[in-house]
């Protein structure tokens, strides 16, 4: 089972229906939508990848399938940032 680990090297700010972080090793900022947030909201410090994607799934209500594709997406994107791990 993959463990996902929030690296906690950025800071976020939300602007309107988006938020913007800085990671603050590269000094690149990245704009990320809700779901986005809510995914590293999720992780807080380290998470299963089964239990996130059961409370992603169940925070937004949406099926299987859904959920585990926008979280798939999103942790490639965040992996790329460098704003996550995967072990």
């Amino acid at each position: 089972m993959k463990n996902i680990i929030h690296k906690r090297n950025f800071s976020s700010v939300k602007l309107k229906d988006s938020f913007v972080i800085l990671n603050e090793d590269t000094g690149h900022y990245h704009v990320i939508n809700e779901s986005s947030n809510k995914i590293l909201e999720l992780i807080q410090n380290q998470i299963s990848y089964t239990e996130l994607l059961q409370k992603f799934k169940s925070y937004y209500e949406i099926d299987n399938y859904r959920a585990k594709q926008d979280l798939d997406i999103f942790l490639q994107k965040a992996l790329k940032l460098k704003l996550v791990d995967i072990n």
